[in-house]
């Protein structure tokens, strides 16, 4: 397997273009995830996400910080999230 990187391609397995190779077969799905955390909740769009949605872990990037779009979003974090949204938005009741 060794002869046969070295011989098509011409880089062989150790070394630094291994170091390389590696290091890129981890840092790829490692960025998707943290891009995907980040993207904007607008179905879409894939502009980053820096506004957050009211008390929810929902972002919007600045395209879509609009009333309409955030009063969307907390009506869609209300029917998946129930449990998480009425926690955030009930964390203090005075009595």
């Amino acid at each position: 397997m060794h002869d046969f990187f070295v011989q098509n391609f011409g880089l062989p397995l150790g070394g630094v273009y291994g170091n390389l190779i590696a290091s890129a077969i981890w840092d790829i799905p490692i960025l998707f995830v943290i891009y995907r955390k980040l993207e904007c909740r607008k179905k879409g769009c894939h502009r980053i996400g820096w506004h957050r949605v009211g008390k929810t872990h929902y972002r919007t990037c600045v395209k879509h910080t609009t009333y309409d779009d955030h009063a969307r979003l907390l009506l869609e974090h209300k029917q998946k999230h129930p449990e998480m949204h009425t926690f955030l938005h009930n964390q203090r009741k005075d009595t």
